[in-house]
């Protein structure tokens, strides 16, 4: 629960309400604020990517992404967890969490955008 509340907190902070110099954080607490406000860029670029995949297929392959997605959105929070357990008594944690989640969102961006970039029935295009 605690780390929930710190990671909420920061989801706050990250909002804009403080300006941060993330290219030059010093402390501790400005790396986790801009870990997290890096994570939120990546999280809204994997939706933005999402909805556009969304819009431009037919209902059954809408269904088979969504169903991937809160799947594949699991893992990551799932996995991510695991990769900060170590930390989760430190002031590091809400940094790595982040983190991971960004890398993990980076990726799995990568991987939406194949889709967008495959045309209907080309039978050559490697989806992974």
């Amino acid at each position: 629960m605690k780390r929930a509340y710190v990671f909420i907190v920061f989801s706050i902070l990250s909002c804009g309400v403080f300006a941060r110099d993330c290219n030059n954080a010093i402390s501790q607490s400005d790396m986790n604020i801009c870990a997290n406000i890096a994570f939120k860029q990546s999280d809204k670029m994997l939706n933005d990517t999402f909805q556009k995949i969304i819009s431009s297929k037919d209902l059954g392959f809408q269904k088979i992404l969504k169903q991937a997605q809160r799947s594949w959105i699991k893992f990551r929070d799932d996995d991510c967890n695991v990769q900060s357990y170590p930390t989760r008594e430190g002031s590091v944690q809400p940094m790595i969490y982040a983190n991971c989640l960004k890398e993990k969102t980076d990726l799995r961006i990568a991987d939406l955008n194949k889709i967008l970039t495959c045309e209907e029935g080309d039978l050559a295009c490697q989806l992974h």
